[in-house]
């Protein structure tokens, strides 16, 4: 069963994102909220089986002109840190045909069948969450449970 987890910082920027909206306005699809829901049902329901919209990458793969290349690949490699970019504010069509966007949800996979949402950030630049993001692991389904 695929599980997801977000860490304390996160946990608290996805809470921002939804309690700003109007709850008439939460299953809104061009909310930001409403577009991370969105990953996390598609995660939980197929794993990186499913067919998800915006590009998932390995952020190990840095364009090798970065002047912190060996950093940004080791400190990636070391945390398990991938992006998914996910349509915040809208998506666009890069040159390969990927959908893009200027905000990316980062994460950690853990293994096969568990991510932990750490951060969402602006992407260019592109810049790695620091650890003090990745504290903390609330199992997003016992959120919602909670709630």
């Amino acid at each position: 069963m695929n599980q997801v987890l977000l860490s304390n910082h996160f946990l608290k920027v996805f809470q921002n994102l939804v309690s700003s909206v109007k709850p008439s306005k939460r299953n809104d699809p061009d909310t930001d909220g409403y577009k991370i829901s969105i990953f996390i049902s598609e995660f939980l329901a197929n794993g990186f089986d499913s067919s998800l919209r915006g590009r998932n990458k390995p952020s190990f793969l840095v364009p090798t002109d970065d002047p912190q290349w060996k950093k940004k690949v080791d400190y990636a490699k070391k945390h398990n840190l991938y992006h998914y970019h996910i349509g915040i504010p809208d998506y666009e069509t890069d040159s390969n045909g990927d959908l893009t966007s200027e905000y990316v949800v980062h994460y950690q996979k853990i293994d096969k069948y568990t991510i932990k949402l750490v951060d969402l950030d602006s992407h260019p630049p592109f810049n790695l969450p620091p650890e003090t993001v990745m504290t903390g692991s609330n199992n997003f389904l016992d959120i919602l449970k909670e709630e």
